[in-house]
């Protein structure tokens, strides 16, 4: 039996189709449990750092953490191997670095966002490494979902920008941005249409949890995408489902 992994997986309402992914596949991966941490919107940045926990700084924030985690109402990085950190205004705004930008032009706007306290990502990820060493995964919000019929290109250009941006600024900070399943993009930088129909709001214990997202949101993915993206999470760190070890 493989050691036992204890992960978090934080973020803001795109951590939905993650933690509904999770409820179909958790059985093959018991070694491997996922706690939630969320809030919608940009309600993540009222996190303060207190030593080696991470404590919501309002009610709204507390109540959302506790319901999407099960009862925690703050993060003890301590009770974590890996951390995974999810949208928080991670956009794929660099799914076209690699075409028509210099790098110094690159690193400078990525430095430029790191200077700006309201930009939730780099702030969350600054107060991350002040109180947690171990791995930190991000993940960006997903890319916006083919409305039409989709092109031919494939996923590489996307990939190598991922690449670039691990490359120039997550390395030195020893993270890593995991790039969104290559089955789930077409036309170079969109997501398949179909991982998007039926996407829920994240359920932080309020009025509207449960409710599906509009028709023409494009920006929200639903379970199946979440199943698809953990599964690739799970074979990226090295953990094997169960069925695949049985049948071994």
């Amino acid at each position: 039996m493989e050691p036992k992994l204890n992960i978090c997986v934080m973020g803001n309402s795109h951590i939905a189709a993650l933690k509904l992914g999770y409820e179909m596949i958790a059985a093959d991966y018991p070694h491997a449990p996922l706690t939630f941490f969320g809030d919608r919107g940009a309600g993540m940045r009222f996190l303060r750092a207190e030593g080696t926990k991470l404590v919501p700084t309002n009610e709204k924030l507390r109540t959302a953490l506790r319901h999407t985690s099960g009862g925690k109402d703050c993060i003890d990085t301590t009770a974590y191997d890996i951390i995974v950190v999810v949208g928080l205004e991670l956009e794929p705004f660099f799914d076209d670095a690699t075409q028509g930008y210099s790098r110094k032009l690159l690193v400078q706007t990525l430095k430029d966002n790191a200077n700006d306290p309201g930009y939730t990502f780099f702030g969350m990820f600054s107060r991350m490494r002040a109180v947690y060493k171990k791995p930190i995964y991000m993940a960006h919000a997903p890319l916006r979902a083919q409305s039409n019929e989709p092109m031919g290109e494939g996923p590489e250009r996307y990939l190598a920008a991922v690449a670039l941006f691990n490359e120039i600024f997550l390395k030195p900070q020893d993270m890593t941005l995991l790039p969104q399943p290559p089955e789930t993009v077409v036309s170079g930088n969109r997501t398949a249409h179909h991982y998007s129909v039926g996407s829920m709001r994240l359920s932080v214990g309020s009025l509207t949890d449960a409710e599906l997202h509009a028709s023409d949101d494009h920006y929200h993915m639903n379970a199946e995408f979440g199943a698809v993206w953990l599964r690739g999470f799970f074979a990226h760190i090295g953990v094997m489902p169960v069925s695949a070890m049985t049948a071994g």
